[in-house]
């Protein structure tokens, strides 16, 4: 059959802050949707969400229904996890937390509770800081705001993550984790320092800040690990993963999403650091020709001015130029059975490649990052759709990795 098998489990008598007892629940399952990410690399990662259809005509998965093989546990905070198994490896799409049970009657004559999710950014979400810290690296920071936390181990169970053969992610490789209570997190150490000083905010807010000010990417994968990857993560992970395209030999999609516009033009820009004078950059070129488009981010937790300059640069050379790109794709992988270890194996930041061919035309062919995916699964059909963004507007030389040439540029 072309098509994987998927496993819904959710950990009825289990509390948030414990090793989760999971129970299979895929025999109910009639439609999921997950969506995990965010729409553009100028934005911050969002909570990634899930909603599960599951029938409900022995009323088994209504919360005061006291003869449900789960009763009293169909409540909120109980953790939910989506994977799916083809050819032997297990992939996982989603892990998180029911946040509600709602019940429909469809017709008068069905049940259906429509579970509704969302992963570990909730907990953190919920967490105030009210600390003094010191200056450090940015990684540091995440793992210090992770460990006083106490949610170490929450966002995970036990289990086993493993990665198909022809796969890689950020964890390399056909990478099998023996107990995901091992590795919830995958944390870079980053390439700036945050400053020292008190910290009064939730823990997913000051994360974030964190992120910005690095430059660098903050979510969950679908295992539930928390990962943070510094400016220079994607810079020295650029190598296509697959190619999806319109001709034989390529991986099919069902469409795409062609981005003419300037939703991505910038080339006026304003950083400001925390006790720090605003540092502005411009292009007069661009401007002459596009008109001023202003980006401005202020709170940062840059050290100095002079890395709040570079900052400043670093963005104006990505955004300063008009490009054409490809914002999204999405695939059938029922079409091509080569595809299903892609859909389901690729993370956010992987690598693609993606070609299309215009009638009389040669081959528009560029390379792009996975900024959010998307899955929507039902009765023999599946769709999976990611928000894409170039590889080659992000051209920088990174001392040591590469050699410089006439169109690379510095990073910082």
């Amino acid at each position: 059959m072309n098509f994987p098998i998927v496993r819904v489990e959710i950990a009825f008598a289990s509390n948030p802050n414990q090793v989760p007892d999971w129970v299979d629940v895929s025999d109910f399952v009639r439609e999921i949707h997950i969506r995990r990410g965010r729409q553009h690399e100028l934005g911050r990662f969002e909570a990634g969400t899930c909603t599960i259809a599951l029938d409900n005509r022995d009323r088994r998965f209504e919360p005061e229904y006291a003869s449900s093989p789960y009763y009293p546990n169909v409540v909120p905070m109980r953790r939910v996890r989506v994977s799916a198994i083809w050819r032997d490896s297990v992939y996982r799409l989603f892990t998180g937390f029911v946040e509600a049970w709602p019940q429909t009657w469809p017709g008068g004559m069905d049940a259906e509770a429509r579970l509704e999710a969302s992963d570990g950014f909730k907990l953190l979400n919920m967490y105030r800081l009210d600390h003094d810290w010191p200056q450090e690296y940015s990684g540091d920071r995440v793992n210090r705001v992770l460990d006083t936390t106490g949610l170490s181990g929450v966002f995970l169970g036990q289990g086993y993550w493993v990665l198909g053969d022809s796969v890689a992610s950020q964890l390399g490789i056909t990478t099998k984790l023996a107990s995901e209570l091992e590795a919830f997190r995958y944390i870079e150490r980053g390439k700036s320092q945050v400053q020292a000083g008190h910290v009064d905010d939730s823990a997913l807010a000051h994360l974030q800040a964190v992120a910005e000010s690095e430059n660098g990417q903050l979510f969950l994968n679908g295992a539930g690990q928390l990962v943070f990857q510094s400016r220079h993560y994607r810079l020295c992970n650029h190598e296509s993963r697959a190619v999806f395209g319109d001709a034989p030999g390529e991986l099919p999609y069902r469409n795409l999403v062609i981005s003419g516009d300037d939703s991505w033009l910038y080339n006026e820009i304003e950083l400001t650091r925390n006790g720090g004078e605003a540092q502005i950059v411009a292009d007069d070129a661009s401007q002459n020709r596009y008109g001023t488009r202003v980006l401005s981010r202020s709170g940062l937790l840059l050290i100095s001015d002079e890395e709040t300059y570079s900052a400043a640069n670093w963005l104006l050379a990505l955004y300063r130029e008009f490009q054409l790109r490809i914002s999204a794709i999405e695939i059938e992988p029922m079409a091509d059975p080569d595809s299903w270890p892609y859909v389901l194996g690729l993370e956010i930041s992987d690598c693609v490649t993606v070609r299309r061919r215009p009638q009389g035309g040669e081959a528009i062919s560029r390379d792009y990052y996975i900024e959010s995916i998307a899955h929507d699964v039902s009765y023999g059909t599946w769709v999976t759709r990611w928000q894409l963004s170039p590889v080659s507007g992000q051209a920088f030389w990174v001392v040591g990795s590469s050699q410089l040439s006439v169109s690379t540029r510095l990073a910082y």
